[in-house]
């Protein structure tokens, strides 16, 4: 078919006016780092009660930089990435690019066969992991392949935490990502710079993303979705939202109430309440096609974009906002990105006019390289673009579409056997090469059932070898020997033994006839046992509901009966909302029948209820050291959240001098926001007015309490009151200090090992998680002496060690993330050798004179300036203690 002139430009050229003059001079990576420097304390990442500052995160992505440039990371080369979705992956990530290589995500829950063929297929020169590599793995890629441990940062401590100086061009390889191959292996594709970058901006335009903002990521990095989530967030200023670790997909209840965008699988959508979602700005969806009435329903709640795009175009290709007040008409797939370029071509590769279906070719910035290894395939698939620039290139996208009068794009459906079922795109060969591997398989075919829907799952259909005399393998048997091969999205949820294929009149196999006579679950075909307890038939009903059956017996199998991920995620919601049970995908695949299931939530091995989340109680922090009727001396606590310290003051001060001391209340519980330093320096001001309701106040902090205790002289001050001011070595603008990022890193860490004991029992506590919590203990605590350092209990972690190093995090976090105050009236700055010597770390990076001169800027009252010797510890112990008491006195004798 040939087009006249002016249909040509109407399918060729309008729809592709994209050109857009973004800036290429900065990769992604350095759009982070310039986020890192605007706004250093803004959260980067966050997980459940964990959060990742930007300037922390830059550090710690520099130092692993500078550690993979050692082991010869840059430009051409690929690093494995096998860790579970967590913020030491997002470090990971930028790391590697910063390091000038390749990131290739290795996802944990993948069978080892297939991790070890990626590294293998890719030549991968280190390996980043948390800990110990998957067993198996130890021995893919190149022969003496490192490993390195992200969560061991001690490692890291030597390297510098300025960014490594590596120039990347733009088609130096970004990432790769691996996608079903239809030959029976998967097919690593090779994704440039210039493709991520374009991506970011363009996909910028459409998502308005903005500093503050919380993007979730919701998809594994082995879907080059993340990819999208992590950039949309990062190299704004946003925060990058994980969902908790071992949750459920799907389960966001713990992060909707403050998410502003989401990008999610169109089959998700029915699963989750837009209300649930007060602060949702935008929905984005791709994967699949999007049902119209799911489109509509949350596109009344905030701004709804329909997103295509196959990984070869790096993540998107085209998108369509979607109006609400269409429910019964599907979502177009829009129009292409900036920069991109989508034609509708005959089989013969000509452009075809409006409302004629043909295939779907992507061109422009977004393209990948091609596959890995693999130049037949590429130079089948990316093919010369005779309508671009001279030298472009086209991706045969394989998908049927059509373009309407408007210039958008209508997708149709597959012209090959790729399948797209709940998200992912599955080449249905690599699943029956997989089947025809177990031994008494002759042949498979593998077809969609509910395609369209979002109930579309892969159900296998066998042929045996002459010689298995009838064994019939099991379905268990056979979607275990596929678990063990693929990964859980490619694993079928059926699988039938068959004595031969309906085939098509051109001799192909005939999936649409094998789905339409497929065998009844074989538990229909079964007598069933009735459900015995008001349990199991609580569970036996929703079953029945999910699965559209009409009962289900006690023995029934989940997966038998036609289980999938989608199903078990509507179970779990309804078996919470109807009994308080909280049940796992892992629930599912240990205890296969109702029967089980019903007895091991009895047992309480699975389903506890969630516990209630508790409302922060105002916890009482004030104690008396020593009471009296003078006015007293108040303390605030250091970083460290103990008031301890202070004990040590009672023999060096006027006996009849009342003391008293603030420490951090309790922890926090892990649903409760932790208070920021001037909530509690406003805690701390009730409770000083109710034990001495008028002034004069004098009071006294030291290091990390410097900024709780500016804001409660300030509070007093504008009360109205006299108040005596002294702080000793106090630290000053700790949001640029790396030092106090590279601390909370360790606390973290810490507070991590502590609880996985805690909570893990004996299984957990090993000499290995044990050493490392006494040498992160070393390094983040400043009392450490052989009368007062703490000890592990010989068995557990006992109740003080996970209380301390919560109380660690929460006011460390509470220091960083507060700037100091400016206070009006006078301070007495009491100053360490070690701090006028420029030796402490709250003026690292400074000369002792910008550290003054900054205080100068703070303070309205003027600074009087004590020296006392010793270093930051040092003064608060014997003997070196009693030249601080004699300061304390003095002051406090001169403001009677």
């Amino acid at each position: 078919m040939t087009l006249a002139p002016a249909d040509r430009d109407r399918v060729l050229v309008d729809p592709n006016r994209t050109d857009r003059a973004f800036p290429t001079d900065q990769p992604v990576h350095r759009l982070i780092e310039q986020q890192a420097r605007l706004a250093p304390t803004a959260v980067a990442l966050r997980q459940g009660v964990v959060k990742v500052y930007y300037a922390e995160l830059e550090l710690r992505a520099n130092r692993l930089a500078h550690r993979l440039r050692t082991l010869g990371v840059g430009p051409g080369t690929v690093v494995g990435i096998c860790l579970p979705r967590s913020p030491d992956l997002a470090v990971s990530v930028l790391a590697v690019l910063k390091a000038g290589g390749a990131f290739l995500p290795l996802d944990p829950a993948y069978p080892v066969e297939r991790l070890r063929f990626m590294l293998d297929d890719t030549a991968a020169t280190v390996v980043l992991a948390a800990g110990r590599l998957p067993a198996g793995l130890v021995q893919a890629g190149p022969v003496g392949t490192p490993t390195v441990d992200v969560t061991d940062e001690s490692a890291q401590l030597d390297m510098p935490v300025t960014p490594p100086e590596v120039a990347v061009a733009p088609d130096d390889l970004a990432y790769v990502t691996y996608t079903s191959g239809s030959t029976g292996q998967p097919k690593g594709v090779a994704v440039p710079h210039r493709a991520v970058l374009n991506l970011r901006h363009a996909q910028q335009e459409i998502f308005d993303v903005r500093p503050g903002d919380r993007m979730l990521q919701f998809f594994s990095m082995s879907f080059d979705a993340s990819v999208s989530e992590l950039i949309a967030a990062l190299t704004v200023g946003a925060e990058l939202v994980l969902p908790e670790v071992d949750r459920d997909p799907g389960d966001l209840r713990g992060e909707a109430a403050t998410l502003t965008h989401v990008f999610l699988p169109p089959s998700m959508l029915s699963r989750l309440t837009p209300t649930d979602f007060p602060q949702l700005r935008v929905t984005l969806v791709g994967g699949e096609a999007c049902p119209a009435v799911q489109a509509d329903r949350w596109a009344r709640h905030a701004a709804f974009v329909n997103l295509y795009g196959p990984t070869e175009a790096c993540v998107a290709a085209t998108y369509a906002p979607v109006a609400a007040g269409s429910p019964d008409r599907m979502p177009s797939i829009g129009t292409p990105l900036a920069n991109v370029r989508c034609y509708v071509l005959d089989v013969d590769g000509r452009p075809l006019p409006a409302g004629v279906p043909g295939e779907l070719y992507v061109a422009g910035a977004g393209l990948a390289r091609g596959y890995l290894g693999r130049p037949g395939l590429t130079a089948d698939r990316f093919v010369p673009d005779p309508f671009g620039p001279p030298g472009s290139r086209m991706y045969r996208t394989g998908d049927v579409v059509s373009r309407a009068a408007d210039g958008t794009l209508r997708f149709h459906g597959r012209g090959d056997q790729q399948v797209s079922v709940r998200g992912f795109r599955i080449e249905l060969g690599e699943v029956e090469h997989t089947l025809e591997a177990y031994p008494t398989v002759a042949a498979a075919a593998v077809a969609v059932a509910g395609v369209g829907t979002e109930e579309a799952t892969l159900v296998a259909f066998v042929r045996l070898t002459a010689d298995s005399c009838g064994a019939a393998p099991s379905p268990a048997e056979l979607r275990e020997h596929v678990r063990r091969r693929l990964p859980a999205h490619m694993v079928p949820t059926r699988c039938h033994v068959v004595g031969q294929f309906p085939v098509t009149a051109s001799g192909k196999v005939d999936r649409a006839a094998l789905i339409a006579t497929e065998p009844k679950p074989v538990a229909a075909q079964i007598a069933q046992v009735a459900p015995r307890t008001p349990l199991e038939q609580a569970i036996a009903d929703t079953w029945a509901q999910v699965l559209r059956l009409d009962r289900v017996g006690i023995d029934d199998d989940f997966f038998d009966l036609g289980g999938h991920s989608m199903a078990m995620m509507r179970i779990i919601s309804l078996l919470r909302e109807s009994h308080g049970v909280e049940l796992t995908f892992r629930a599912f695949l240990e205890h296969q029948t109702v029967a089980r299931l019903a007895a091991a939530i009895t047992d309480g091995a699975v389903g506890d209820p969630e516990a209630p989340a508790v409302p922060g109680s105002r916890n009482r922090a004030m104690l008396w050291l020593r009471r009296g009727t003078a006015a007293p001396l108040f303390c605030v606590h250091p970083g460290g959240g103990s008031a301890h310290w202070f004990q040590r003051f009672l023999p060096y001060l006027d006996p009849q001098l009342p003391l008293a001391a603030f420490e951090w209340p309790k922890p926090h519980g892990d649903n409760v926001t932790i208070p920021t330093a001037a909530e509690m320096a406003r805690r701390h001001f009730d409770e000083l007015r109710a034990a001495q309701p008028h002034g004069p106040y004098r009071l006294f902090s030291w290091c990390g309490g410097a900024t709780i205790a500016a804001e409660l002289a300030t509070l007093l001050l504008d009360a109205g009151e006299e108040v005596t001011l002294m702080l000793l070595d106090p630290v000053l603008d700790a949001q640029t200090r790396p030092k106090f990022y590279e601390q909370m890193g360790f606390v973290r860490r810490l507070e991590k090992l502590v609880l996985e004991i805690d909570r893990g029992g004996p299984e957990m506590d090993t000499p290995e998680r044990r050493a490392e919590i006494m040498d992160l203990y070393e390094r983040v605590a400043n009392d450490i002496d052989e009368k007062e350092g703490m000890a592990l209990p010989e068995r557990g972690v006992g109740t003080a060690w996970p209380r301390m190093v919560r109380v660690w995090r929460e006011s460390l976090q509470a220091l960083i993330e507060y700037p100091n105050p400016c206070y009006a009236g006078k301070l007495h700055l009491i100053v360490s050798d070690a701090l006028a010597n420029g030796q402490h770390v709250v003026s690292s990076g400074q000369t002792f004179a910008d550290y003054l001169a900054r205080w100068e800027e703070l303070i309205g009252g003027g600074i009087e300036l004590h020296r006392v010797p010793g270093d930051h510890i040092g003064i608060m112990k014997p003997p070196l203690l009693v030249h601080l008491t004699d300061v304390i006195s003095a002051v406090l004798s001169s403001a009677r």
